[in-house]
């Protein structure tokens, strides 16, 4: 009888870490400060206090994209654009170029606060150069 409640409380937590696993993997979705309802998403991978991230640029439905409803008007930005990204108000970095479902794909151009300028290239989020 012990074994077996054992065994259900084990299987009890593997299954709230894998929850909490996979709810952390998109903690990187922040939506896009001037989308009147900020239902707009985009993906960010290294989140930071106080920031905040403006799109110029075209957008998809998660219907779209995805094939399913998720009950509520939800969007990712979508195709070429321009994100630029702000710490406290001050800026820190645009990215232009090509996202795919709210993530950078393809080539994109970085401008950075401190003048720096480099062309990265990007797998649906994923960074594919050095």
């Amino acid at each position: 009888m012990k074994n077996k409640k054992t065994l259900k409380t084990l299987l009890a937590l593997l299954c709230l870490f894998t929850i909490a696993t996979v709810a952390l993997a998109d903690s990187g979705w922040m939506g896009v400060s001037n989308f009147k309802d900020g239902r707009l998403n985009i993906w960010n991978p290294v989140p930071e206090q106080g920031e905040e991230v403006f799109w110029d640029g075209g957008m998809i439905s998660h219907y779209e994209l995805m094939g399913e409803e998720p009950g509520y008007p939800v969007y990712y930005v979508h195709g070429y654009g321009k994100a630029t990204w702000y710490i406290g108000g001050e800026f820190e970095q645009s990215d232009e170029g090509y996202h795919y479902g709210g993530k950078r794909h393809g080539k994109v151009i970085q401008r950075f606060a401190d003048g720096r300028v480099i062309e990265t290239y990007w797998e649906r989020g994923v960074r594919v150069d050095n």
